[in-house]
């Protein structure tokens, strides 16, 4: 017997596949069961072709259950029982009146008949089919929403009618999948393309093996098509998207080069004209006009840089990152002196404190580099006679991690702006901005250099009383790798 979950509760058996037949009538009362028992023990002309009877089942913890079987009779060629399809329903108590239906012309009892009402007015597109001698698919059953998008008449049961071929078009799909579900024995679920009278149609089919000797195959199909459609219509769009995507990078890193190079020339001249080198600058403010060119093209020189850098991340984003240990204490004073000079015009503190504990990080020091880079510009930029330290932390919770802060006591970021300013071209002030030369990318290209190194950006701010920005770098980055000892003397 294959039984479902729901039988095997009903027996107390547990969740099995298989019972033997003499297993079952075995936790069948003694004095219950006869049609039950006539399947075995009676000749094959007293069989009657429906299963109806109300049984106590003796459970293995000793309890009585009232069960009803209503089941269809399923005969060999010869005449003997094949097997019986049916149900098991718990009962209050015996129920009277459920005599055999002999003499029903289609052979099946009521509860049969609640079945088939089911499959035929299923919003599911529902077929059965089984495999002839010939080696032919033939349908046993389908119903209106399958034959709504298959073309065909419904066949709500043959019951014993000559069964229908599956039609050539559909048959040859369906057939190396019905051997696989028979072969395998559990239910499959497979896509296939299906010429139907109006086009190619895209089919989603299940098929579930039935409990029964002919081979039968209950079949679920789903067409889906236009979803398929409408998946391939997002691929391109997506597609699309990134493709115009990588052309604006390129576009923006082929712009920047094509800058930096007249940039220089802007900034090497005017650095050579305020340091005296090409004669006096002579009086009047002519001098402070140097200045400001010479600053400007500081400031666009950063920017140029930055897009450069954010296009080639963008554009090889698997590219290999240069590993090797880091001494952050130089790298955050290194850039604390580059920074200073700013810091010092906008009436600012600046200050660098590395304890002495801080462990070794291992990372691609370039791009540690830029990270502090960004992090000390932003805090420089919108910093005004305040205070800005920069320093590292470690955390054991909740794992290991090494932190690079920027703490400052500027404008702050209001809080519903914490969630889209680490986004490409997002400004925390406009105006503010563009007139501190920001265009937005410098906290991206940071959030995209940390995330090549499994880390990540975290920002914690209140407006009128500053922000803090922690460059976190994952447990597995703190300390030198280790290297097997070697003998270096054979090298």
């Amino acid at each position: 017997m294959k039984i479902s979950h729901g039988f095997c509760d009903i027996l107390g058996k547990g969740r099995m596949a298989r019972l033997s037949f003499r297993e079952f009538l075995a936790m069948v009362h003694p004095d219950d069961g006869v049609a039950l028992r006539s399947l075995a023990c009676t000749g094959p002309a007293a069989i009657p072709p429906a299963l109806c009877d109300s049984v106590r089942i003796i459970r293995p913890d000793g309890r009585l259950m009232w069960i009803v079987l209503d089941g269809e009779v399923e005969f060999a060629a010869d005449g003997t029982v094949a097997g019986v399809f049916g149900t098991a329903e718990i009962a209050e108590g015996p129920r009277q009146g459920r005599e055999f239906e002999a003499d029903c012309p289609e052979g099946t009892c009521a509860e049969r008949e609640r079945f088939r009402t089911y499959f035929e007015h299923s919003p599911e597109a529902l077929f059965v089919v089984s495999l002839k001698t010939t080696g032919d698919l033939v349908y046993q059953a389908r119903n209106a929403a399958y034959a709504e998008i298959s073309g065909l008449p419904v066949i709500a049961g043959l019951c014993g009618a000559s069964a229908e071929a599956v039609p050539e078009r559909i048959s040859i799909s369906l057939m190396r999948h019905y051997r696989e579900c028979v072969e395998l024995g559990v239910a499959l679920t497979r896509e296939e393309i299906i010429e139907l009278g109006d086009g190619l149609r895209i089919w989603s089919m299940t098929l579930a093996p039935l409990p029964s000797r002919d081979g039968n195959v209950l079949g679920i199909v789903r067409d889906i098509t236009e979803q398929r459609m409408l998946e391939a219509s997002l691929r391109a769009a997506r597609d699309a998207a990134e493709s115009a995507d990588h052309e604006r990078s390129t576009l923006l890193a082929h712009a920047s080069h094509v800058l930096r190079t007249p940039l220089n020339a802007v900034i090497g001249y005017s650095d050579m004209l305020m340091g005296g080198i090409m004669g006096p600058v002579g009086p009047g403010g002519v001098a402070d006009a140097i200045a400001a060119i010479n600053e400007s093209g500081h400031q666009v020189l950063s920017l140029v840089e930055e897009l450069i850098d954010l296009a080639r991340l963008e554009e090889d984003a698997s590219a290999a990152l240069d590993e090797q240990s880091v001494d952050l204490d130089y790298i955050l004073r290194d850039t604390w002196r580059t920074a200073a000079p700013a810091a010092a015009k906008r009436g600012t503190s600046l200050k660098v404190e590395i304890p002495s504990e801080t462990p070794v990080l291992w990372a691609d020091e370039w791009a540690v580099r830029r990270v502090v880079r960004v992090l000390l510009s932003n805090a420089v930029k919108f910093t005004q006679h305040g205070e800005i330290l920069m320093t590292a932390e470690t955390s054991d919770e909740p794992s290991s991690s090494l932190s690079i802060v920027v703490r400052d006591t500027g404008v702050g970021i209001a809080a519903d702006r914490l969630t889209t300013i680490l986004e490409r071209f997002t400004l925390l002030d406009p105006v503010k901005a563009h007139s501190a030369g920001g265009m937005g990318i410098g906290l991206r290209l940071a959030t995209r250099l940390m995330d090549r190194h499994g880390g990540r950006l975290a920002i914690e701010s209140e407006p009128g009383v500053g922000t803090t920005v922690r460059a976190i770098f994952p447990n597995e980055r703190i300390g030198m790798p280790a290297f097997a000892d070697a003998d270096l003397a054979n090298y």
